[in-house]
């Protein structure tokens, strides 16, 4: 390898390194942690909503109801 060789290798080389450092090269820093679901609060309304009708206490298609925690689990 020749002196010039050389040099534009270490340059690229220097290059590369300063660049790795910048920070939009960096890894992304994690995400905020989710809120807590609440069932009460999140999933209670969408199944009163979505899912109540065809699987509460006046009809069970299926043999599903969701308006009981026990027939849930």
């Amino acid at each position: 390898m020749s002196p010039r060789q050389f040099d534009h290798a270490a340059a690229v080389f220097v290059l590369a390194c300063v660049a790795m450092t910048h920070p939009s090269v960096q890894a992304e820093p994690p995400a905020a942690e989710a809120e807590a679901v609440s069932y009460a609060d999140d999933i209670a309304p969408m199944f009163a909503r979505h899912c109540i009708s065809c699987h509460g206490p006046k009809k069970q298609e299926s043999e599903l109801r969701l308006d009981v925690r026990a027939a849930l689990l």
